[in-house]
């Protein structure tokens, strides 16, 4: 009977293996295919991918995990595209300002350029009568004149002069 006790044991060893082998197999499709999908699917957010897994129907935490996993990553793909549509937005708006600035910037430079020149013209136009005013007193007060007389062109040529000197 000593032979037949090896081949029990063998059959024994070979009905473990194969038990163990299926315990194996069915803890890897049950909890390590899952869990490794779901560290696979946390790298790509991480790198920025915002991809969903695949969800192992078993009615268990891990499934519940990784289905909230994948509403995380819906939610934040929809964050992912307000932000991208609110940047497309403000980048619009600023496109939009600053076209505005630049337009009020030649609209003011314009009427700088407008006012400058209309000064320059005014001031001629009034320094050439106002230099006729003060030649014509200057001969007059080279003409005999009563006191009252010299002191009235005197006060009007220092008011001609004065007003040369501010448009000047």
């Amino acid at each position: 009977d000593r032979g037949v006790e090896p081949a029990k044991v063998f059959i024994l060893i070979v009905i473990v293996l194969l038990v163990g082998g299926a315990a194996a197999k069915f803890t890897s499709r049950l909890l390590v295919r899952p869990l490794a999908l779901l560290r696979e699917g946390i790298r790509e957010a991480q790198s920025g991918r915002l991809n969903t897994i695949q969800v192992s129907r078993g009615g268990d935490e891990i499934e519940e995990l990784c289905l909230s996993f994948n509403q995380m990553i819906g939610t934040l793909a929809t964050s992912r595209a307000e932000a991208g549509d609110y940047q497309r937005l403000l980048q619009e708006k600023t496109c939009q300002r600053t076209d505005e600035l630049e337009q009020a910037l030649q609209n003011a430079l314009a009427a700088s350029a407008g006012k400058s020149e209309f000064l320059a013209n005014m001031s001629h136009e009034l320094n050439l009568p106002i230099s006729g005013v003060i030649g014509m007193l200057d001969l007059l007060l080279d003409n005999p004149l009563t006191v009252e007389q010299r002191e009235q062109l005197k006060t009007a040529q220092h008011c001609a002069h004065s007003l040369s000197a501010l448009m000047n």
